[in-house]
């Protein structure tokens, strides 16, 4: 009987540009995070650092690859810090295309839970950042909902 997470683990040793077979050239413009973009396309999905899923899924690139991936770091740490502040996974995670979500629909269901344990689990950072982080995951979370989104 096959194993069904050998599919996934041959994907982690891909790169988006190979899992999605479409080749994008170069970037047309020179923009950070245009680059970054087309950078990060080459790279194994295996080595996709929180900030890496947080740009590319803000973007809405690749989400049917790196969503999995994404949610696995979120059951984990709810609060997945990449760049900017704790959190800042997830509310690109909310953010990404209602299209997505309308073709996967597990997913809806996974990241609302995720979301509400992200917000009991503000309260476990320092004083001075749950405020603000508060306000920026309730800030995705009702846009999230407002979409139609909510479960």
């Amino acid at each position: 009987m096959p194993n069904p997470n050998h599919k996934r683990r041959k994907q982690l040793t891909q790169t988006l540009t190979q899992l999605e077979r479409q080749e994008w050239g170069p970037a047309q413009s020179s923009s950070s995070l245009t680059v970054s973009c087309h950078q990060l396309r080459h790279k194994p999905l295996g080595q996709m650092t929180v900030e890496d899923l947080r740009i590319l899924i803000g973007q809405d690139i690749g989400l049917p690859y790196l969503m999995p991936l994404a949610l696995d770091t979120l059951q984990n740490d709810p609060l997945a810090k990449g760049q900017h502040y704790p959190g800042d996974l997830l509310c690109a995670v909310l953010r990404a295309s209602s299209a997505f979500y309308q073709k996967y629909p597990a997913y809806r269901l996974a990241v609302r839970e995720l979301a509400a344990l992200a917000c009991h689990a503000v309260q476990w950072l320092e004083e001075w950042e749950q405020s603000s982080t508060q306000k920026v995951l309730n800030e995705a979370l009702r846009a999230f909902d407002a979409s139609g989104q909510a479960i």
